[in-house]
């Protein structure tokens, strides 16, 4: 404790089990004496929540001993975080010091006004056939500051106007945006099911038929009538991979979970990215809404992986605490620039997150994005696991 009061360390670097007292001691009493100084904690094994708690405890990071690797990147960026902190307060402290500075000159421009009128009042007095210009000079000049102190008030009302405007156009924006979803979820229905009930039924019907006439074709022509049959399997096969693929019906016939990891399992298979998938228990998501929604957003993170991250590992954890459901997704690819990752701007590439963090908004969810060139993603997503009453319409 005293070397922390006598001197200032740029970084601490804790180890979870000390000898007099543990890791979690050690990291309140750094934020008890050097709060802005980063503080990582090496552990040897540590759970998930016992990880969050870690980080929410206020420690920047914490490595563990068998992934020392992760040690020196750590302590870049947690250096990186710490002189982004103290140049945002210098920054904030200009700020302040300006503000007092313009403060003071409105109190000496106010006193100056005062000094003026005071000034007219004793020439009033003492010039006394001057009196009635000087009154109206007076009058004007009070007429002038009152209407300039009018269209100020103005402008701050309709400024208030506007921002509330904006903001419940951002409500209604999330808002559309939960419809669109439902819209396209249910026209992929719609087109899933149209495509079994035309196609898919036409083929195997014809298929059917074929082979009720199996024994009538003459043996020169049993070939090409095979080759035939096997056309129409492949073609029965691929419409309904597409219809997999554009409404899965494990979403609504197994529930959230399953489809997950049937979702994980096809990008997979088809990509050849290892896919590590865990859930928790009693994961399950009754609304609607909110499953179709958090299916779409995986099925979407999965894609920029494949996409773009150039990775050969991933992993899916779904975990929960009462009513929230925590869903985080993970890859070793090249990762990106995470400043702008949710910008609207299609062109930049970050269009869909921006989206996926929108539609988390409209539901009281969050997105957290943690991204290093080189070393991979990391993406959280939290959401309620029911739609709450302050949202409803």
């Amino acid at each position: 404790m005293d070397a922390l009061r006598e001197f200032t360390p740029d970084l601490i670097i804790s180890d979870y089990d000390l000898p007099q007292f543990n890791g979690t001691e050690a990291l309140a009493l750094s934020k008890e004496i050097c709060a802005d100084v980063p503080f990582i904690l090496m552990t040897g094994a540590v759970g998930e929540e016992r990880a969050i708690e870690i980080l929410t405890g206020g420690a920047t990071d914490y490595v563990m001993k068998n992934r020392l690797s992760r040690l020196v990147p750590a302590v870049d960026r947690a250096l990186n975080e710490a002189k982004e902190h103290r140049n945002r307060k210098r920054a904030e402290a200009e700020r302040d010091q300006l503000l007092q500075e313009l403060e003071e000159r409105v109190r000496q421009r106010t006193a100056e006004l005062q000094t003026e009128i005071e000034q007219r009042r004793r020439a009033e007095k003492a010039l006394n056939e001057h009196k009635d210009k000087l009154e109206i000079k007076v009058q004007e000049r009070t007429a002038l500051l009152s209407e300039t102190n009018r269209i100020l008030l103005m402008e701050i009302a309709e400024r208030k106007k506007t921002e509330e405007r904006l903001r419940s156009a951002q409500k209604e924006l999330r808002a559309m945006a939960s419809e669109i979803v439902l819209a396209e979820e249910r026209s992929r229905q719609h087109f899933a099911a149209e495509l079994h009930d035309t196609v898919v039924q036409t083929l195997s019907a014809a298929k059917l038929r074929g082979q009720l006439i199996q024994d009538e074709i003459p043996a020169s022509a049993s070939r090409v009538f095979a080759d035939l049959q096997e056309m129409i399997s492949r073609s029965i096969a691929q419409s309904r991979q597409i219809m997999a693929e554009l409404s899965p019906p494990v979403l609504n016939e197994l529930g959230f979970v399953p489809a997950l990891e049937w979702l994980a399992g096809q990008a997979s298979k088809q990509h050849g990215i290892e896919i590590d998938f865990r859930a928790e228990k009693d994961m399950e998501i009754s609304h609607q809404e909110i499953r179709i929604m958090l299916f779409q957003a995986v099925r979407e993170l999965l894609v920029n992986i494949v996409k773009h991250s150039r990775a050969d590992r991933a992993m899916v954890r779904i975990t929960g605490k009462g009513r929230k459901i925590r869903i985080e997704v993970r890859d070793n690819g090249t990762g990106f620039d995470k400043r702008r990752a949710v910008s609207p701007d299609i062109h930049n590439g970050g269009f869909g997150l921006f989206s996926i963090r929108e539609r988390l908004k409209h539901f009281g969810g969050n997105l957290i994005i943690q991204s290093w060139e080189g070393k991979g993603t990391r993406i959280i997503i939290t959401s309620p696991r029911e739609r709450p009453d302050t949202n409803r319409r």
